[in-house]
């Protein structure tokens, strides 16, 4: 087959990198697949750049949308368009897609869209932490709040088109059930984890090599921004590393900080800022004893999922689709409850040796029975081939 992939990037941390690892196995099996993007990081020839207009991007956000102002519809004269029997499509906001280029790509191919986040499926934000969706200046523009509109748009052409979509989660196949995408059709497929480099790691050389204390408990925060994502529970990981500062056996690692490193005035976090390797940072879970993520909105949980894969047991609260890789197999605290997530971080970190370690092992194989990465690059083969 022929398969056309459009996304926000190509290569990248956490659900970014779906994409990319959706063409690269998919070319393993034989197929031939390209991929047009707003933002390339990549040298591969078959990943194409959709040019962005700076003065169309600023404008997008002056006026309260980005479905309209993006140069995206270049991709009609290209070879990999015009031959694709299949187009898969994933994140399509952030300024580099033009809503009326979608309009006509659903009406002339097959189309597969991949729901990442609620964007598709209401009037512009693209996160889970609903507390935030009266608050019109953290997604939309300044000179008014057209929601309304937005939401509009993409129900009328919903309504009057045929596509599939894929949801990444249970949770987010029950929003789109619920929502303006509810009478298309929706098929399951999870995200998943490469486990041939995300899997355990002996804890006492990967510490040594990480240069990590051997004598401490090492409770373990992975985001992008790093300490400073506050979405993704930054706030609550310093508050509990505060807390504990008189426990001299126990170290706070934070890792995705992009910025220079800021000055950590919490004297028991240790901040190693972003890393891209990923076999470093497989050896990072697997250095640790317990993943901290108490994140407040994640339609999948990615990071999640690879600290499982690691054997790393996890504390979270109960949000998007984390309880849904979790299982039994960690703590889910009481949502934006610091007090269960302390109680959850302190039972993990006072279990016996054999307990932790039987744990540890059940997190590992779920993840590699459940989230693997072969599983779902079949499934989204097998229907690929079903609609072409």
């Amino acid at each position: 087959m022929n398969i056309l992939i459009i996304s926000t990037i190509d290569t990248g941390g956490g659900g970014a990198r779906i994409p990319w690892n959706i063409m690269a196995g998919l070319k393993e099996k034989g197929h031939k697949v390209s991929m047009f993007v707003g933002y390339k990081n990549s040298n591969d020839p078959d990943v194409h750049k959709i040019p962005l207009n700076p003065l169309y991007y600023r404008l997008s956000k002056f006026f309260a949308t980005d479905l309209r102002f993006a140069r995206s519809s270049c991709i009609f004269n290209t070879k990999e368009y015009k031959g694709a029997d299949v187009i898969n499509c994933h994140n399509i906001h952030s300024g580099f897609f033009n809503w009326s280029d979608f309009q006509r790509i659903v009406k002339e191919k097959k189309v597969v869209w991949t729901i990442h986040d609620l964007w598709p499926m209401t009037s512009g934000y693209t996160d889970t932490y609903r507390k935030k969706i009266d608050e019109p200046k953290r997604f939309f523009g300044f000179l008014w709040d057209n929601r309304p509109k937005l939401l509009e748009e993409k129900e009328k052409l919903y309504k009057n088109s045929f596509f599939y979509t894929v949801a990444v989660s249970d949770y987010i196949r029950e929003e789109i059930r619920q929502s303006v995408l509810g009478h298309l059709p929706c098929r399951l497929i999870y995200n998943s984890v490469d486990t041939k480099t995300f899997k355990p790691y002996n804890k006492i050389q990967t510490r040594k090599e990480l240069d990590l204390p051997i004598d401490k408990k090492i409770i373990l925060f992975v985001a992008p921004k790093g300490i400073n994502a506050k979405l993704k529970g930054a706030d609550y990981f310093k508050k509990l590393a505060k807390k504990y500062t008189h426990k001299k056996d126990w170290l706070f690692v934070a890792i995705g900080n992009e910025r220079h490193r800021d000055k950590i005035k919490i004297e028991n976090i240790l901040d190693i800022g972003r890393i891209s390797d990923r076999l470093t940072m497989a050896k990072y879970y697997s250095a640790a004893d317990v993943f901290l993520y108490p994140s407040l909105a994640d339609s999948f949980g990615l990071v999640v999922a690879e600290a499982m894969a690691c054997g790393l047991p996890v504390v979270s609260f109960d949000t998007g689709g984390i309880p849904g890789i979790i299982s039994d197999l960690g703590y889910i605290a009481k949502y934006e409850n610091l007090e269960d997530l302390d109680n959850g971080l302190n039972k993990m970190l006072s279990i016996d040796k054999r307990e932790y370690d039987l744990i540890s092992a059940k997190c590992a194989k779920r993840i590699k029975d459940v989230f693997p990465l072969k599983k779902m690059i079949d499934r989204y083969e097998n229907l690929f081939y079903e609609i072409a």
